[in-house]
């Protein structure tokens, strides 16, 4: 990623979804942290990517 790509909500995202893969379920904590008191505006980052989607159909199809 180029510096001029970095935009203060590609840096939230990312930490939003890094902080979910190392701590599932936290939702309530990632709100907390986010300043959000909806749990349902902290939802968006737990929307699975087109790499972990084709993934998950990969290991699917091995097992």
């Amino acid at each position: 990623m180029k510096p001029r790509d970095l935009f203060p909500r590609v840096l939230r995202h990312t930490f939003a979804s890094r902080y979910l893969r190392t701590h599932p379920g936290d939702l309530r904590g990632l709100a907390a942290i986010l300043g959000h008191s909806n749990l349902n505006t902290v939802l968006i980052y737990t929307e699975p990517t087109v790499e972990e989607l084709a993934d998950k159909m990969e290991q699917a199809e091995v097992s």
